[in-house]
């Protein structure tokens, strides 16, 4: 996200040498020319679509924080006391499980082996700071909210969290099936906020299949050099 914004404003200056162009007579007459000038520039959308822009952005930055603001308060109030090591918090005003930068907000009706996989599923989210891949994408929708990709890279990231979450929780558990179990007790009641992990996002069919594919293998991480010929590729296109 952060490249796609950062490489397009380097600047790479050369010199071309072109033959100077030949100066091009106007036949309109003046006053013509002067009338027709004016009358499009009082016609110019540009002023409205930027304030159409505009509030877009407003109206996104005030979900944001519309739906911030009761768990702010609650951690600010409460939460925010504690040491890290108590950051769990058992609210019945939370009725589903996530975690909010670095608080993990537990379903009250989970029994305690359905809060312990939570915690750990949650711990991975904040141990690898999720929180700040989900403030990115949350300000590309709110900077890009025309761009439908946008949405879609936003739901991508957060799908991809659930996955990595999952792999690693299931590596600390003793019991895989009881964290899947976990997984579809906590499918209902799900609340739909913009910085949260939530336990039970992306519920599918996938998710569970995901869990199944066990890699071992060391190299695995070398795949991401695969993305160095296309962004070649796509420098060299738009060069």
């Amino acid at each position: 996200m952060l490249a796609a914004f950062l490489v397009p404003l380097l600047t790479i200056r050369y010199s071309v040498a072109l033959p100077a162009p030949e100066p091009a007579m106007s036949t309109v007459p003046a006053g013509q020319l002067t009338d027709t000038v004016v009358a499009e520039s009082s016609a110019n959308p540009r002023f409205l679509l930027i304030l159409l822009y505009l509030a877009g952005v407003l109206t996104l930055v005030s979900i944001m924080v519309w739906q911030s603001r009761p768990f702010l308060l609650y951690i600010f109030n409460e939460g925010g006391r504690l040491s890290f090591s108590e950051r769990i918090i058992r609210n019945h005003n939370y009725t589903t499980s996530f975690s909010f930068f670095s608080w993990i907000f537990v379903n009250p009706s989970a029994t305690e082996i359905e809060a312990r996989e939570i915690v750990n599923h949650e711990m991975v989210h904040i141990r690898q700071r999720h929180w700040i891949d989900l403030v990115l994408a949350w300000m590309l929708c709110v900077f890009q909210w025309f761009n439908p990709l946008a949405w879609l890279y936003s739901r991508l990231v957060r799908q991809n969290h659930e996955f990595i979450a999952d792999e690693a929780a299931l590596q600390q558990t003793a019991d895989p099936a009881a964290y899947r179990a976990t997984l579809l007790n906590q499918a209902a009641g799900a609340q739909v906020v913009i910085l949260v992990n939530s336990f039970n996002y992306s519920l599918t069919k996938k998710r569970f299949e995901m869990m199944k594919n066990i890699i071992t293998s060391p190299y695995r991480k070398f795949k991401v050099l695969t993305i160095l010929p296309v962004i070649a590729v796509v420098l060299y296109a738009f060069s």
